[in-house]
């Protein structure tokens, strides 16, 4: 059956994480989505970053947009103009710190197809501390990282402009409003990583650590040695299903 796939635009913003920002890329070239692309801000003032691009062969699925920092613009000032810049129908939110499955973009855009949504957010995902070298899988809640959504409702209410929070109000303004599907029982299509540097400090890390369910030492060194880069993420992505499953059906019993 033919389907026309309109483009995702994966927005991220980057801050001197060229190490993190190459994983990212990474996982979004390996997106089994197939009309994508990828819009990568950073602020001038971002040597590393900057650094990074001038090495990068070019892809013509991969815009870098250089940031004036007169004015400073907040986080979600950038993820504003991220998704101005976006030629997408969609917009899809791409962290440079996270890492992502390779079926993330099919299967989000899948479950708001299917439900008749402007868009899909997790409400669970694999969230793991680099700094213990634990992983869990979170709690149940609409997680506003994960967010795909068309851009046209997305930009109904724009990102606030603020350093952190940027994106509470928009998603639960999209929630209230009927336009997200929020997708369960999918935590394998997100990681979402605690390094000691994010934007939110440890107290914030801390709380969500408690209220996750710690994963055992076996799925946790398989979750290690998928961000160290040692498992394809089409293998890795496997290997996440499979632990998925697993809690699922342990849960249920």
């Amino acid at each position: 059956m033919d389907h026309h796939y309109p483009v995702i635009s994966c927005v991220c913003i980057t801050r001197a994480k060229p190490a993190m920002l190459q994983r990212a890329i990474t996982c979004f070239q390996t997106q089994s989505y197939p009309e994508k692309e990828l819009i990568v801000v950073y602020e001038e003032d971002d040597a590393a970053t900057a650094d990074f691009v001038r090495q990068y062969v070019p892809d013509s699925n991969i815009r870098f947009i250089s940031i004036s920092i007169h004015p400073k613009q907040t986080l979600g000032e950038l993820r504003n103009i991220g998704i101005r810049e976006a030629s997408g129908t969609f917009i899809c939110q791409w962290d440079d710190d996270d890492w992502y499955h390779q079926e993330r973009l099919t299967r989000q855009y899948q479950a708001l197809l299917s439900h008749q949504r402007d868009g899909a957010v997790l409400t669970e995902w694999i969230v793991f501390d680099a700094t213990q070298q634990q992983a869990y899988i979170s709690n149940t809640r609409i997680w506003e990282g994960s967010i795909l959504c068309k851009k046209e409702i997305l930009q109904q209410k724009p990102y606030e402009s603020r350093k952190a929070g940027e994106d509470t109000a928009t998603v639960e303004y999209l929630t209230a409003n009927n336009h997200l599907h929020p997708l369960s029982q999918s935590p394998g299509l997100y990681i979402y990583i605690y390094h000691g540097g994010n934007t939110w400090h440890h107290q914030h890390w801390s709380y969500i650590f408690a209220c996750s369910h710690r994963l055992n030492n076996e799925h946790t060194t398989t979750i290690c040695e998928i961000l160290n880069g040692e498992h394809s993420i089409s293998h890795a992505s496997q290997l996440l299903d499979n632990i998925t499953q697993l809690h699922y059906h342990q849960i249920t019993q």
